[in-house]
């Protein structure tokens, strides 16, 4: 079985292929003016052990967009601002409702221990 599976439809119908942990896998979709890469592999840096990246970009330059992800966090890059600050805004967001789902079961926790108890 492979580790990674991609498939790809297209004018000339469907493929796909397998990566292993080795070679992970990555797709690159091209049009006059942009190129969209996505990537699959294998980290020793993630805590999944597997990190993926999307990046988007102007064929000739200009703006790029790139996220990483593992199973558990989101790396967000871009040379625009504009895109830089709404990132760093769902980071944020992210990380509050990560927090509050935290507190969430550590008060769960908390009353059912409290009802074991009475």
């Amino acid at each position: 079985m492979s580790t990674y599976y991609g498939r790809l439809q297209g004018s000339r119908g469907e493929a796909t292929r397998c990566g292993t942990a080795a070679s992970g896998i990555s797709v690159t979709a091209e049009t006059w003016g942009s190129i969209l890469r996505a990537e699959q592999h294998s980290s020793t840096v993630t805590d999944s052990g597997h990190e993926a990246t999307v990046s988007v970009r102007g064929k000739y330059g200009g703006a790029a967009l790139t996220l990483r992800f593992d199973a558990d966090t989101l790396y967000a890059q871009s040379d625009v601002p504009a895109v830089r600050d709404a990132l760093d805004a769902v980071k944020a967001a992210m990380r509050a409702a990560d927090e509050a789902a935290q507190e969430a079961a550590k008060a769960e926790r908390v009353a059912r221990k409290a009802q074991a108890v009475a």
